[in-house]
């Protein structure tokens, strides 16, 4: 898991998840910010959802924006008896999780750094000054487009073959959606924990309080 903050100083923050062994990203969403932890563990809760159960290890920096997933994880970890067995969370510094930051590098080739230039132009002719009002702007004109592109973006990249690098260093190489869904083919094993789904039930029903309570508010 990771941020991009490329674009937060014009209003839009980007945060995603790619699968370490497949490259296949589980997702990469655009909202009003990156750095708020309970935004950020919104994202991990769907995707359990979606694939029926969580990591074996989740990767991640120190930011503070990933302290929410980080409990999530060791909740869902947890045996019958409250016990994780092995590690279930790594963290360090961002530029050394490989996998997404070669990511946001191929993202910025594609569609980041044509927005990111379009919005300081919009800065270098007065249009933009950083304050909420334009943030505000830059989100209810650019938000939806920048997530369409995003979905495209990681459409192309799951469906892509990655081959072999020069290096040697990636041994198992293919199309990403392929390697996650089915491994078996790559002499690989599937990871994916499954979880009790009470415990999940308990983390929905909270997620909903909580919006209920910020919407009456």
């Amino acid at each position: 898991m990771d941020s991009y903050d490329k674009l937060t100083p014009f209003g839009i923050g980007i945060n995603g998840c790619i699968d370490g062994f497949s490259r296949h990203v589980i997702w990469m969403q655009a909202n009003f910010t990156n750095s708020k932890p309970e935004v950020v563990a919104a994202y991990f809760i769907n995707a359990v959802s979606e694939c029926g159960g969580c990591p074996k290890i989740i990767r991640s920096d120190l930011g503070t924006e990933n302290v929410h997933v980080n409990r999530l994880q060791y909740f869902l970890r947890e045996d019958e008896n409250g016990t994780v067995h092995g590690p279930c969370v790594l963290q360090g510094r961002s530029t050394a999780n490989q996998r997404i930051e070669n990511w946001w590098g191929h993202y910025r080739r594609q569609n980041a750094d044509y927005w990111r230039n379009l919005f300081q132009e919009f800065q270098s002719v007065g249009d933009f000054n950083g304050d909420m009002v334009d943030k505000g702007l830059i989100q209810f004109c650019f938000l939806d487009v920048i997530q369409k592109e995003l979905d495209t973006v990681v459409t192309m990249w799951n469906t892509h073959r990655i081959r072999p690098g020069s290096t040697g260093h990636d041994l198992f190489h293919g199309k990403p959606f392929l390697m996650y869904h089915v491994p078996e083919l790559y002499q690989a094993e599937d990871y994916l924990h499954p979880v009790d789904f009470e415990r999940l039930d308990i983390i929905l029903e909270e997620e909903r309080k909580e919006r209920s309570s910020e919407q009456n508010h």
